[in-house]
């Protein structure tokens, strides 16, 4: 919820990637409408904006490319 120790933590960690921070957290409208329970969390959105996985696999999980993969390929 703090948005400079987010800043940092993904400079340090070098993380990739398109982020979001909401801020409250787990309580905030948009950790409720994706059903967001914990951070960090992933999400895949398909092509057509519908969400496909809500918990999706970390980036470094060989089945995050597989999942990605298959979203490009829905139409």
């Amino acid at each position: 919820d703090n948005e400079a120790k987010w800043r940092k933590a993904i400079a340090d960690d070098k993380i990739e990637g398109i982020h979001l921070l909401s801020k409250g957290g787990t309580k905030s409208v948009v950790a409720k409408a994706f059903n967001i329970s914990g951070i960090p969390r992933y999400v895949i959105i398909g092509r057509d904006g519908k969400i496909l996985d809500n918990d999706a696999p970390r980036p470094s999980n060989d089945e995050t490319y597989n999942q990605l993969m298959q979203a490009l390929n829905k139409k």
